[in-house]
């Protein structure tokens, strides 16, 4: 249907969204951040892809979403100095990150795993 939100015909594959989450909060401790660092942006923007291609979950969706704006503040020379610096903005986007990991595996606990 156009105009319809996206659809998904399969089981989202909760292991896959949960170790994408994982990688993100990684790439937060490793990539240097404050700066227009773009080729960190990309890297973990790639993760926020595959956690957007595995389920259409209306919660993690709303994670996804958050988590985003997080990383595009952390990557800018001064937004992030508006929200309190590059620390603050990267406890955001961990706990973001905590919150698609204890949700996914949430789901898979419950048998939702493919």
């Amino acid at each position: 249907m156009l105009g319809s939100a996206i659809m998904f015909e399969t089981t989202p594959n909760w292991a896959k969204v949960d170790s994408s989450a994982e990688a993100i909060r990684k790439g937060l401790d490793e990539w240097a951040t404050g700066w227009a660092n773009q080729t960190a942006l990309q890297d973990l923007r790639r993760h926020i892809s595959a956690i957007r291609h595995e389920t259409g979950d209306h919660y993690v969706m709303e994670k996804v979403g958050s988590l985003s704006s997080w990383l595009d503040i952390l990557f800018s020379p001064r937004k992030h100095i508006k929200y309190g610096g590059e620390q603050r903005v990267k406890e955001h986007a961990r706990t973001d990150c905590f919150k698609i990991h204890m949700y996914a595996t949430s789901r898979l606990h419950d048998g939702e795993a493919k």
